[in-house]
C-alpha cells in the first residue's frame, strides 16, 4: 500500500503518519487512539529521536533539503485516479463510502463554530481516516499568499495578519509582498513553524499566483524563491509541499516550468485544461508537454474541476469527467496524477479507469483539433473536449 511504512520505531516517520493535531503532544505527537489503529506502541514514541523536530523555523527555511527520509512517499494513481480536495467537518455526515479509500486528501480542516467542537471533530475524521483501507494520506491547509486578521478553520487557514508588519502587506490587499526578501523569508519561516506544530505528512499551499494570472503581480522568480524556502523547511519537518497556483500551464515559458519543478513536490490546478487550450493542437501539445514534465519528475499534479461558467450538475460531472479523460491520455503507470471529486458524493467510475483500461498502447493523439485519443489494453478512449464527451471505445 502507498505511503504507509513499517518502519514505526523511527519517531520520525512515525510523526507524519498520524494525520492529527493535538494541542497537547507526546514528544512525537502520537495520541492514543492513532497508535491504536496503526498498531503502534506508544512507548516506540516517547523513546525514540526526541530532537526529530529540534530545527527551529529560521534554521529550517533557510537551509537546503535533505531529502529526509522520513517523508512518507507519496501515492501515485495506479489503483484510483481520484483524490480529494478541501475535506470538511461535514464529512462527519455522510456515509463513509463516499470518501473511504481515497489515498490522497490533500487537507482537511473543521469551519470554528459554537456548534461543533473544532478539535474533536478533527480528531474523530483523522482516527476514521487512518483506519480505512488503504489509509488515506491527510495534509493540511495554509494559505501561501493571504494573510487574515480573523481565522474561521480548525487548524488555522492562514498566518494570522498582526505576526507580519503592515508595511509588508501590498496596499488595499491581505497578500503578503513576496518581492520583499525580508517579508518573505519571515513569511516562509512562520508558515513552516505553523506546519511543524501540525506534523502532517502534506503542506497544501493556497493562494500561489503566477504573473500571468494578474495583471502587475510579482515575479515568478521571486514567488518560487519563496515557495522553495517553504518547501526545503516542511521537507526537513517531515512533510511534502503541494501547491495550489493560478496559471495556465500551457502560457509558462521554459523557465518558469522549471522554476516550479524545483521549488514543489507537487501542484494543482484549477481549471486545469482552460477552454482557450481545448480545440488548439499548439496549446494542447503544449500543455501535455509541460504536464508531463513534472510527472516525470516524479512531482504530484492534481487537477481541480472548475469552472464557473457551469451552472448545472451534469455540466460539472461532465467537465470532471473529461478531465479524467484527459488525465488518463497522459499519464503512465507510477504517475502521480489525479482528478479531484467532493467527498459527499458517492465515488464516480472514471476513478477506477486505471485498473479498469489497463495498460496503455501508445501514446495519446490526435483524431481531429477537438478530439484526442489514446488506446489501452482493454479499450481506446476518444475524448471531444469541445463538447466535453468521452467515450471508451473497444
Amino acid at each position: 500500500m502507498y505511503g504507509w511504512k513499517k518502519e514505526m520505531t523511527v519517531c520520525g516517520t512515525a510523526c507524519v503518519l498520524h494525520h492529527r493535531i493535538s494541542l497537547v503532544r507526546r514528544p512525537c505527537g502520537l495520541p492514543l487512539t492513532i497508535l491504536m489503529a496503526l498498531g503502534v506502541s506508544p512507548l516506540i514514541c516517547e523513546t525514540r529521536g526526541q530532537d526529530a523536530h529540534a530545527l527551529d523555523a529560521s534554521s529550517v527555511a533557510s537551509t537546503p533539503s535533505t531529502g529526509s527520509s522520513s517523508r512518507i512517499e507519496l501515492p501515485n494513481s495506479d489503483r484510483k485516479l481520484r483524490c480529494i480536495v478541501n475535506l470538511n467537518g461535514h464529512a462527519i455526515s455522510y456515509r463513509p463510502d463516499t470518501w473511504a479509500g481515497v489515498e490522497l486528501v490533500t487537507d482537511l480542516s473543521i469551519h470554528r463554530n459554537t456548534v461543533v467542537d473544532s478539535q474533536a471533530r478533527f480528531d474523530e475524521l483523522t482516527r476514521l481516516l487512518a483506519e480505512t483501507k488503504p489509509p488515506s494520506i491527510v495534509g493540511t491547509y495554509l494559505s501561501g499568499g493571504r494573510v487574515e486578521s480573523v481565522i474561521k478553520q480548525f487548524p488555522p487557514e492562514a498566518i494570522r495578519a498582526d505576526q507580519i508588519p503592515s508595511d509588508w502587506i501590498r496596499p488595499g490587499s491581505t497578500r503578503v509582498d513576496l518581492s520583499n526578501p525580508e517579508a518573505a523569508t519571515q513569511f516562509a519561516e512562520l508558515i513552516v513553524e505553523e506546519c511543524k506544530s501540525r506534523a502532517l505528512p502534506i503542506v497544501f499551499l493556497d493562494n500561489i499566483l503566477h504573473p500571468s494570472a494578474l495583471s502587475g503581480w510579482i515575479s515568478w522568480k521571486d514567488t518560487c524563491r519563496f515557495v522553495g524556502l517553504v518547501k526545503r523547511g516542511v521537507n526537513a519537518n517531515g512533510s511534502s509541499l503541494i501547491v495550489n497556483i493560478a496559471v495556465a500551464p500551457w502560457a509558462m515559458s521554459d523557465a518558469d516550468v522549471v522554476l516550479l519543478s524545483d521549488a514543489v513536490d507537487g501542484m494543482s490546478f484549477e481549471m486545469p485544461f482552460h477552454r482557450r487550450a481545448r480545440g488548439n493542437r499548439k496549446r494542447t501539445r503544449l500543455l501535455i508537454d509541460v504536464y508531463r514534465k513534472w510527472l516525470a519528475a516524479g512531482k504530484l499534479v492534481v487537477l481541480i474541476p472548475i469552472d464557473r461558467s457551469l451552472k448545472t450538475k451534469a455540466q460539472k460531472d461532465s467537465e470532471s469527467r473529461l478531465l479524467a479523460a484527459f488525465a488518463m491520455l497522459i499519464r503512465n503507470p507510477g504517475d502521480r496524477l489525479f482528478v479531484t471529486w467532493p467527498f459527499y458524493r458517492i465515488e464516480p467510475d472514471w476513478a477506477g479507469w486505471p485498473k479498469r483500461l489497463g495498460l496503455p498502447r501508445g501514446e495519446w493523439r490526435f483524431e481531429a483539433d477537438h478530439i484526442l485519443a489514446r488506446s489501452f489494453k482493454n479499450g481506446t478512449l476518444w475524448i471531444d473536449v469541445l463538447r466535453r464527451s468521452v467515450e471508451i471505445r473497444s
